[in-house]
C-alpha cells in the first residue's frame, strides 16, 4: 500500500558520536612493466630536473574534498568505515557530520516546516562556513532538507541521498504521497541539483515507495538499473543504485562500502560535468 504510514514518517535514532577528520594522500602509479620501470635512471633524472614548483611529486600532500553529512534524527552511520571503504583514486574524500540536534522532536511537535525555519541559521552557517562544501549527503526526509537548501539558495551541488522519503512544507506540495513526490522532483530539477546520487534498498517497501515513485512522476523517466549504471532518462546527471536489506540498509556496516561507491561516483560525475563546460 502507498502512503507515508509509520514505516518512513515516524522514524527517530540517536545520532552518530564525533569523527576524527582523516587525511590523504597522492601518489603517481607507474605500471609494472612499464619504460620507467625498465629504466629507472631516466625516471630519476626526469624528477632530478623538474622545477620545484612541478606537480611530479611520489607522495604529497593533498587536502580531502569535504563531504557534509547533515544528520536530522537519521540512524547512525560509520563515516569512518565509509571513508575507508572507499576505492577511489582520482579523489580523497572526507565527511563531516551536522547533527539537527532536536529536528525529529519539532517536527513532530509543530511540523516538518517549523523544524525547517529552526535550523536555517544552522544550516546557512555550514555552507558559508571554511573549509569550502564540496558534497552533501543526506538520509530518509534530509531530501527535503536539501530542495530547502536548493530553493533558498543555499546549495544546489553534488549530493547523495540515502532512502530519500519526502515531507510535505512550504515549498513542498502536499495531500498525497504521489504529490509529495511530484512536487519534490520538480524541486530538484528546476533548481539543477546535481550531479546527484540515489541511494535504496531492495525491500519491496523502498523499490515501491521510493523507486516506483520516483519514475512514476515521469519527469527524470526511468533509471536503467545496475547495468547501465543507474542513470535516468531524462536526468543524465542522477542516477539510482539499489543495495541489499531494507530502509535500514545505510546503517548497517557491512553496507559502507555502497555509500562511499555512490559518493566516489558524485565526485567523478562532477568532474566530468566541469569538464564538459571547460570543452564546450
Amino acid at each position: 500500500k502507498r502512503g507515508g504510514g509509520p514505516y518512513f514518517k515516524n522514524l527517530s535514532y540517536k545520532s552518530p558520536q564525533g569523527k576524527q577528520e582523516q587525511d590523504a594522500t597522492s601518489s603517481i602509479s607507474i605500471p609494472p612493466n612499464s619504460f620507467f620501470v625498465r629504466h629507472p635512471s631516466v625516471l630519476l633524472a626526469g624528477l632530478a630536473l623538474a622545477p620545484s614548483s612541478a606537480n611530479v611529486t611520489v607522495a604529497s600532500s593533498r587536502p580531502p574534498k569535504q563531504v557534509v553529512s547533515i544528520n536530522a534524527a537519521n540512524g547512525a552511520i560509520d563515516w569512518r568505515l565509509v571513508e575507508e571503504s572507499s576505492t577511489s583514486t582520482s579523489v580523497a574524500w572526507s565527511v563531516h557530520e551536522h547533527d539537527l540536534n532536536g529536528f525529529g522532536q519539532i517536527m513532530k511537535d509543530r511540523s516538518f516546516q517549523a523544524a525547517l525555519d529552526h535550523f536555517e541559521p544552522q544550516l546557512r552557517s555550514i555552507f558559508s562556513s571554511q573549509p569550502p562544501v564540496d558534497a552533501l549527503i543526506v538520509s530518509s526526509k534530509g531530501v527535503n532538507i536539501l530542495t530547502f537548501l536548493a530553493t533558498k539558495g543555499i546549495w544546489k551541488g553534488p549530493s547523495v541521498l540515502l532512502s530519500p522519503i519526502p515531507n510535505a512544507c512550504d515549498h513542498i506540495g502536499g495531500g498525497s504521497w504521489e504529490a509529495e513526490w511530484k512536487s519534490t522532483m520538480n524541486a530538484l530539477v528546476s533548481q539543477d541539483v546535481g550531479p546527484l546520487g540515489i541511494g535504496v534498498g531492495t525491500s519491496q517497501d523502498e523499490q515501491d515507495l521510493i523507486v516506483e515513485m520516483i519514475e512514476d512522476t515521469d519527469i527524470c523517466g526511468k533509471h536503467g538499473g545496475a547495468l547501465a549504471g543507474g542513470s535516468f532518462e531524462k536526468c543524465p546527471t542522477w542516477f539510482l543504485r539499489s543495495f541489499p536489506g531494507g530502509h535500514s540498509w545505510k546503517n548497517e556496516i557491512h553496507n559502507a562500502h555502497d555509500i562511499a561507491m555512490l559518493i566516489n561516483r558524485v565526485f567523478d560525475m562532477s568532474t566530468c560535468d566541469a569538464q564538459h563546460k571547460d570543452f564546450v
